[in-house]
């Protein structure tokens, strides 16, 4: 379901789009409203101005809205991500106590470590987009450089699973 949503909301058009399509309509209003004035324009020529510009403010919050969907959903991923990451870490740990007393092989061992290191991966993957998000829509590069450095240094190398294989695997 959340993939299917992501795929299909594509904004037509940007905030910095929306916005310069507004400030052009604004200004067509304005001038089309000094040619009234000036007896150089009709009341039908100043109406069709005022639409453009509320079509134009239409699309900005369109395009706003959009935007803040994008960013929930990618916050959705990233919280599916961290919990992906922590199932993957919490069944590794739990392999290698049974393979620690000869109850599972080390092929599901060596399996294990990879669904942990591709969860891991995933989940950087989402902080990043996360963040870029957040840079291109307006949020402070100070909360982004936060969001980063927490999301990718979110555990230290000392407790990252290390999985010891022996000759006799």
């Amino acid at each position: 379901e959340r993939q299917r949503i992501r795929d299909s909301r594509m904004p037509a058009i940007t905030i910095a789009e929306a916005e310069a399509t507004l400030k052009y309509a604004e200004a067509q209003l304005e001038e089309t409203t000094y040619q009234l004035d000036r007896g150089e324009a009709s009341k039908a020529d100043v109406a069709r101005d005022q639409l453009a510009v509320i079509r134009a403010r239409g699309q900005l919050d369109t395009a706003r809205a959009a935007q803040e969907e994008s960013l929930l959903i990618t916050e959705i991923d990233v919280a599916y991500a961290e919990r992906r990451l922590l199932e993957a870490q919490q069944e590794l740990q739990l392999t290698q106590r049974f393979a620690a007393k000869g109850y599972t092989t080390s092929d599901k061992l060596r399996m294990l470590v990879v669904e942990e290191k591709l969860a891991r991966k995933e989940l950087d993957l989402y902080r990043v987009r996360l963040a870029a998000q957040k840079k291109s829509g307006g949020v402070s590069q100070d909360a982004v450089d936060k969001d980063l450095d927490a999301g990718l240094t979110g555990q230290d190398e000392s407790s990252q699973t290390v999985v010891p294989v022996t000759a006799a695997d």
